[in-house]
């Protein structure tokens, strides 16, 4: 190309001023006619006669080279096998700054794996500062790592020291809800009443079988009967009663009474309190460790009591030793813990004692005539056997009688509990 001359000649010089330097335009047209292009000495002889320009005049006048590209530019431009008359003219990019040249060193794998920067050329100022920065950035990254690394493993070590420890708790915890899902769903099958009825709901249940079985509710004029056994220290509650008899022939917890009227009630023996409460016109036979009473008005009360009964809002009340008989009536008592010969019935403590809002007399004995031995018979219920009373007449827990000092109601001999009204003063109270 370089020894020849074409048809259109200013085609030619742009063509060779875009791939050629100028010292290759230089050698080029220094070259003997037999060394350019492997031309033959005839051919170069012949293309020797035809005029030529002047390349680098001719390439200078037309176009100023371009700024020398970058190595990965100029080789891709090499590549190109036509390029347009118009890239001859396109700017090249600017050459980056030598700070972001020497970032893109290659870098060095280090002992730990944290990449390390090469080196820094020499000579250069600004490469060795930023050289310094990243090799202390790399220095205090390896120590990082390394102290996150022990951290790490100590961590890890501490776990699976405590961890059987741990899983065994967690086990322990999890066989334990498992046994009471299982033993939850075992009960749940036994929620079965003696008349049939299933529940399956604890709660159900008990309100069943004490509406049904452990107590006397809403009744008139009938007589209701639960024979020995048939209770076994349960609660009790009677209710609503109005003309009733209704007898508890077997021991007992608590048994509250409430709203009965006209009727005969016997509880046999509870190991707890008996409550009676808003009842008029009964007869009652109890047996408990200890009797409360309150709003009762113009009642009988047969009374054993392991401690001293206690009276509230009441009126017409008329107290008498215990006086029943049944069969089965002395393991009762034994059932319920009660001592036949400890009977507190006569050391009453009166809440409202000479309180005038509360007809008078609050409480009174009754008198000797009024008592009689009341026996009960269970023969139609299938219950045989010898009636059995355990309290003694005169079994007080203290023979001495009740009487009156400054209006305080006491037992002679007694350190007991005593009843005040709300009239009564210190000195009366202490004297």
């Amino acid at each position: 190309m370089c020894g020849g001359a074409g048809p259109n000649a200013s085609t030619l010089e742009l063509l060779v001023s875009y791939y050629f330097s100028m010292d290759e335009l230089e050698a080029c047209t220094s070259a003997k006619p037999a060394e350019v292009g492997g031309l033959s000495s005839s051919s170069a002889a012949e293309a020797s006669d035809a005029p030529v320009p002047s390349v680098p005049a001719a390439a200078a006048a037309v176009a100023p080279a371009p700024p020398v590209e970058p190595p990965a530019v100029v080789a891709a431009a090499v590549s190109v096998p036509s390029v347009p008359a118009a890239a001859v003219v396109a700017p090249a990019p600017p050459v980056e700054p030598p700070a972001v040249v020497a970032a893109a060193v290659p870098v060095a794998a280090s002992p730990t794996g944290t990449a390390k920067p090469a080196a820094a050329t020499e000579g250069s100022p600004k490469s060795s500062f930023w050289a310094r920065i990243q090799a202390k950035s790399a220095t205090q990254a390896e120590e990082s790592v390394a102290g996150s690394t022990s951290i790490v493993a100590n961590a890890a070590a501490a776990a699976s020291t405590a961890a059987p420890a741990k899983s065994g708790f967690w086990a322990r915890v999890q066989a334990t809800k498992a046994e009471r899902v299982s033993s939850s769903t075992t009960v749940q099958t036994a929620f079965t009443a003696p008349d049939g009825t299933a529940f399956q709901s604890k709660h159900a249940y008990r309100q069943y079988m004490f509406k049904n079985f452990y107590s006397f509710q809403n009744k008139v004029n009938e007589r209701l009967v639960k024979v020995p056994g048939s209770v076994k220290g349960k609660q009790f509650g009677m209710s609503d009663l109005k003309g009733c008899t209704a007898l508890l022939c077997d021991h007992s917890d608590a048994v509250q009474v409430d709203r009965c009227s006209e009727s005969t009630i016997f509880i046999a023996a509870s190991s707890d309190s008996v409550f009676l409460r808003n009842c008029t016109s009964c007869t009652f036979i109890v047996a408990c460790k200890q009797l409360r009473t309150r709003d009762l008005t113009n009642c009988t009360v047969f009374l054993y009591a392991k401690t001293d009964p206690v009276i509230e809002a009441t009126t017409g009340l008329k107290l008498g030793e215990f006086n029943a008989s049944c069969v089965g009536l002395t393991a009762a008592f034994a059932a319920a813990a009660l001592q036949p010969d400890n009977n507190h019935w006569k050391r009453v403590f009166d809440f409202h004692k000479g309180d005038s809002t509360y007809a008078m007399p609050h409480w009174s004995f009754l008198p000797e005539d009024q008592w009689n031995p009341y026996e009960i018979d269970l023969s139609e219920y299938g219950v045989t056997g010898a009636a059995e009373c355990p309290v003694q007449r005169g079994s007080d827990a203290d023979p001495a009688t009740v009487s009156e000092k400054n209006g305080v109601s006491q037992v002679a001999g007694s350190d007991t509990m005593q009843s005040f009204g709300i009239h009564t003063t210190a000195a009366a109270a202490t004297g």
